[in-house]
């Protein structure tokens, strides 16, 4: 394992997106960049979960509609707690107006190496703010 991958294993990344395959895609391959990973299906339970501190987490990513709690109630409180979110969506232009300042965006479809660089400024920001 490379020096990076062993800082990155250090840092906690949450998928929150309510396709299992795009999920498990994601966690596979920020696992394999030697994040650790923690998935959930939905926004309302990634809320909870984080006010009642049961999960560390030093990133989101998240899609934006999703069932279970869409993606701009839970940029606004991984915001408001610190915590950088990446929105990962292809239907950015319709909730424009609506993203909190601060959320980083990523346009679907994407690669996956354009995930991981977005992933690592995102924590480079966080780490210089």
């Amino acid at each position: 394992m490379s020096e990076a991958s062993d800082k990155r294993k250090n840092i906690s990344v949450l998928i929150v997106d309510d396709e299992p395959d795009l999920r498990d895609i994601y966690a596979y391959k920020l696992e394999i960049e030697g994040y650790t990973v923690s998935t959930a299906d939905g926004g309302h339970e990634v809320i909870e979960m984080l006010k009642n501190k049961e999960i560390h987490i030093d990133l989101v990513l998240t899609d934006l509609m999703m069932p279970k709690g869409n993606g701009i109630e839970l940029a606004e409180y991984s915001l408001s707690t610190n915590i950088p979110i990446l929105i990962a969506s292809a239907y950015i232009d319709s909730f424009k107006g609506k993203i909190p300042e601060g959320a980083m965006i990523l346009r679907k479809p994407f690669n996956l190496d354009e995930l991981t660089v977005c992933i690592q400024k995102a924590i480079k920001e966080k780490n210089e703010a």
